[in-house]
């Protein structure tokens, strides 16, 4: 297996691992949006105050996180799977 192989296949999970992460995302933040607009309608109903929480700062931060050590889990996935290939090619020479 050649350096650039490895890379192909590292650039294809971490795509598919992309989409997956970023659609389980958005099934939290429409939930999240769900359940905050189902609890200003009790609220409304009740006649109660209801502080709406600013979330997005929030939501950002999770989103920005858990990308960043996805693309650096795969990174160093791929620098150590470079390295091994080309231990193992210095040592058949």
């Amino acid at each position: 297996m050649s350096e650039n192989e490895i890379k192909s296949i590292i650039k294809k999970y971490r795509n598919k691992s992309t989409i997956i992460l970023m659609i389980l995302l958005l099934i939290a933040i429409a939930a999240n949006w769900l359940l905050i607009n189902n609890s200003i309608a009790r609220h409304s109903e009740l006649g109660l105050p209801f502080a709406v929480p600013d979330l997005g700062f929030v939501w950002g931060t999770i989103i920005i996180g858990l990308m960043s050590v996805l693309h650096l889990c795969f990174h160093f996935f791929e620098r150590i799977l470079i390295d091994i290939f080309k231990h193992q090619e210095s040592k058949s020479v």
